[in-house]
């Protein structure tokens, strides 16, 4: 059960993001000046686009006759992946001042927390219920601990309301929210499907396994999500040094192709 909601939160994840986070990285690794103009305006987007998707994806979860704990569960889930979200923005902040250290860090802190938070609840019978509070409550720190560093390293900078520059934002991040989108279908589709097409418990069960294998996949992808970031937010700063576009992309290319060594 808790795959399938985990899955269905992940497909309409780009309602949550809008292609905000990507394009925060390209445009403030080629424009790093231009901070204190987008940073408000992306910061309440951000906010309302994280805030309004749970909300959204309740109704899918009722159109779907999900069960009241159901419904529950899976609001708290995309209440995760919202806070998860406004982390990667302030992640795709340190990836375009280049600041990857502490991007790492942060890719970590989470799940840092999250362990933690597991370990103690493992002296008692965890539930379903627990985990998922105790991966809320390591989104929300994590949070808390990104807003920090990014005053220290850029001051306070308050939520904007230019509506007029907000609109012209999104229009500019679209292209990155359909890229978002096919992602997590190509991605989550199938673990939804599975749930769905079964029904029942059975279908429950069967997802779990399904989904429990499949996070065998995602630790080995977890390789490329370290290190594409990386270049991306590289490869955005020189846009207009083509010497330096082709000593990153020769370099990037092997790099970027060991996974696929070791499979082959």
């Amino acid at each position: 059960m808790y795959l399938a909601l985990y899955s269905l939160g992940f497909l309409f994840l780009a309602l949550a993001d809008m292609g905000i986070n990507q394009y925060t990285t390209k445009t403030l690794a080629h424009q790093p000046d231009l901070l204190r103009t987008l940073f408000p305006n992306l910061l309440s987007l951000k906010l309302f686009f994280s805030i309004c998707y749970p909300f959204f994806m309740l109704g899918i979860g009722w159109l779907l006759n999900y069960e009241s704990q159901e419904l529950l569960y899976l609001f708290v889930l995309c209440g995760v992946h919202g806070v998860l979200q406004i982390n990667f923005f302030f992640r795709a902040n340190f990836q375009a001042f280049q600041k990857f250290r502490l991007d790492a860090f942060a890719s970590v802190l989470d799940r840092v927390i999250m362990l933690g938070i597991v370990l103690i609840l493992l002296l008692t019978d965890i539930s379903i219920a627990e985990y998922i509070y105790a991966y809320l409550t390591s989104a929300v720190v994590t949070m808390l601990i990104l807003y920090i560093f990014i005053v220290r390293l850029f001051g306070i900078i308050r939520p904007g309301g230019e509506r007029k520059a907000m609109k012209k934002l999104l229009k500019n991040s679209f292209p990155f929210a359909v890229i978002t989108v096919l992602y997590s279908i190509n991605d989550k589709v199938d673990q939804v499907m599975l749930e769905r097409i079964i029904g029942g418990d059975l279908g429950k069960h069967e997802t779990g396994l399904y989904g429990g294998a499949y996070r065998w996949v995602d630790t080995t992808m977890m390789y490329l999500w370290t290190v594409l970031p990386i270049f991306f937010a590289k490869f955005a700063k020189h846009l207009d040094d083509q010497k330096a576009l082709s000593k990153l992309l020769a370099f990037g290319q092997p790099i970027a192709a060991l996974p696929m060594l070791f499979i082959g």
